[in-house]
């Protein structure tokens, strides 16, 4: 395939796939608007890392959200075909692979309008950037943008691999800046060179080149935060991020010296729960639909749990561990106990003993092969006892699933619930399939 078919292609894959041009204000507000990084736009161009970070977000999606919204995949591509070196036509590949896979992961959340495409192009004027003060928030970003570049490039280190023409710089630090160590190719010459491809020499990278590649990376998550606070001003929703770093960006675009980060640390939960980390999605969908009242009463319960930290000067993976630690599982394993002393309960087995007894009472009178004189003397005396050990049982049964219902984290337990099942069965029951 070309690239000029490529791009045909993405094209009618714009225009075909339904794309929302406005939005009606969510009153509630849980309707959200990620970051690029979350949406699998921005951050690592890997297809495999863009597909986990997919994926997070439609948990959360399926878990907290009335819906997300994000950008359409295939409205970024160029109408018409550039010219290409060898290199950028294979990244234009695999970003359409990566586009593709991507969509057909999220299927599930897309199919239950849990998640929405919306178009990228709205009408912004000199008039909406003054009535939203665009001019003094950038001023208020570029400072925060030089204090956090100085306090996480003192923090950051990396290494200069020479080639011949060219050297690779990986860069590590914060996982605030960076989720795991940052390669870029740079063309030219640096120090000593050597011969040859793989006749290579490492050097420490400098003090400018870590400051460099740390302030490229907090520079984009600056833009990203202006420019989707705007959008979301613009649709009525809530800008969502999973972006430690924004937070700070996040202070200078609102002014406060305190944000409400509660959706962000939902956000994070949803991420952290070990049992929704390989939970299918559609299943999640489909729970969340047959269970929809326990859902929005889980959504109330983890928003006030997360509520609980947000006063925190710096919100961590420590706190959002406190939150599943110290508010939601004691909660489900005090569910998995009430369910295991009720299987356990003399009542409950005498259910069974009942059940099968009367079952084959009844079919023995009904089938004649029972004296008359017996089954009266059964209806007498053991008939009546079963009676009364029957609705005994089936009563506590009923107020137990009442009781458990009634729990705010109920629809929580059950995902796990469902997921302890899907794992007794075995690996094959959880591997995801593949998209393409």
């Amino acid at each position: 395939m070309s690239v000029a078919e490529i791009l045909a292609l993405t094209n009618e894959l714009a225009t075909a796939i339904p794309t929302v041009e406005s939005v009606d204000v969510q009153p509630a507000g849980f309707a959200f608007l990620p970051d690029s990084d979350s949406s699998a736009l921005g951050g690592c161009a890997e297809t495999l890392h863009r597909r986990e970070r997919a994926m997070e977000l439609a948990r959360f999606a399926a878990l907290y959200s009335d819906v997300v919204y994000i950008p359409n995949y295939f409205s970024r591509y160029p109408t018409e075909a550039p010219s290409l070196d060898n290199q950028s036509e294979l990244f234009l590949r695999e970003r359409l692979v990566g586009d593709i896979t991507i969509a057909l992961d999220l299927k599930p959340c897309l199919t239950a309008k849990i998640m929405r495409f919306v178009q990228t192009r709205f009408h912004f004027c000199e008039r909406c950037a003054a009535d939203l003060a665009v001019d003094e928030k950038r001023v208020a970003i570029e400072r925060a943008v030089r204090n956090a570049v100085a306090r996480y490039s003192r923090r950051s280190h990396g290494t200069a691999t020479i080639y011949d023409g060219f050297y690779m710089l990986k860069v590590d630090g914060p996982r605030e800046v960076f989720p795991h160590p940052w390669s870029t190719i740079h063309t030219g010459k640096l120090g000593k060179q050597t011969r040859g491809l793989h006749h290579q020499s490492r050097m420490p990278a400098t003090v400018q080149q870590v400051e460099s590649e740390v302030r490229r990376i907090i520079g984009q998550a600056a833009f990203d935060v202006e420019l989707q606070t705007i959008l979301s001003r613009l649709l009525g929703t809530t800008y969502l991020t999973g972006r430690s770093i924004d937070v700070g960006l996040l202070r200078a675009v609102s002014g406060e010296a305190q944000i409400d980060v509660t959706d962000k640390l939902a956000r994070d939960l949803a991420c952290e729960l070990p049992f929704l980390v390989d939970a299918p999605l559609d299943a999640l969908v489909s729970l969340r639909s047959s269970e929809a009242e326990s859902f929005a009463v889980c959504r109330s319960a983890i928003r006030k749990a997360a509520a609980t930290v947000v006063g925190s000067p710096a919100i961590s993976r420590k706190d959002v561990h406190k939150i599943y630690r110290d508010g939601i599982e004691p909660e489900l394993n005090r569910l998995d106990l009430i369910v295991k002393r009720a299987r356990n309960s003399r009542l409950t087995s005498g259910l069974k003993d009942a059940v099968i007894t009367s079952g084959l009472l009844l079919a023995g009178v009904y089938a004649g092969f029972l004296p008359s004189h017996i089954s009266e003397i059964l209806k007498v005396t053991g008939g009546l006892k079963m009676a009364s050990d029957l609705v005994k049982a089936v009563t506590e049964r009923f107020t137990i699933a009442t009781q458990i219902k009634e729990n705010e984290f109920y629809f929580l337990w059950k995902v796990r619930h469902r997921q302890r099942k899907e794992r007794r069965r075995g690996p094959s029951a959880l591997r995801p399939k593949r998209a393409i």
